[in-house]
C-alpha cells in the first residue's frame, strides 16, 4: 500500500510538472515575439527619432544593410533610436505591418511613421533622412 501511495505521489508531482513546462510553451508560432502593444510603448514614448530595422536571418540584403545601419546608429547615437525587429521572431509584428518585402527601414518621430523604405539603400541616403526629420519635425 506504501509503494502504491509513493507511485501515485511521484506521478501526480511529474504530471504537474509537465504541464506547468508545457503551459508555458507558445501553443502557435504567432504567440512569440513581441507584441503590438510593446512595440508602440517603444515607437510612442521615445524622446528622439526611432529608426525601426525590420530583417530576416536568411535575408542577403539584410546582411548587406546592417553594417551600413549599424553605422548611421554610431554616427548618430543620443539623436536616434535603433530596433531590430526579426520578421521571424516576430509573426504578430510583421502581419499588423503586412511586411512582404526586407529589409524595411521605418523612421518614427513623436510615434508617427515619418518615413520608410524597402530594400537596400546607402549610408548617406539614411543619414539624409535623419537629418532632414531631426530638425524638420520639432
Amino acid at each position: 500500500m506504501k509503494t502504491i501511495f509513493i507511485c501515485l505521489v511521484i506521478t501526480f508531482i511529474f504530471n504537474y510538472t509537465y504541464s506547468q513546462t508545457l503551459s508555458v510553451q507558445p501553443k502557435d508560432k504567432k504567440d512569440i515575439g513581441m507584441s503590438i502593444n510593446e512595440y508602440s510603448l517603444h515607437v510612442n514614448n521615445a524622446d528622439t527619432l526611432v529608426l525601426v530595422y525590420f530583417k530576416a536571418n536568411w535575408c542577403e540584403i539584410c546582411k548587406k544593410l546592417k553594417p551600413t545601419v549599424e553605422q548611421v546608429f554610431a554616427e548618430r547615437k543620443g539623436f536616434i533610436k535603433l530596433y531590430e525587429i526579426d520578421t521571424d521572431e516576430n509573426p504578430k509584428i510583421n502581419d499588423y505591418f503586412e511586411i512582404d518585402g526586407l529589409p524595411v527601414l521605418v523612421l518614427y518621430k513623436n510615434g508617427q511613421i515619418v518615413w520608410s523604405y524597402v530594400g537596400l539603400l546607402s549610408k548617406t541616403s539614411i543619414l539624409d533622412n535623419l537629418d532632414t526629420y531631426q530638425y524638420r519635425l520639432k
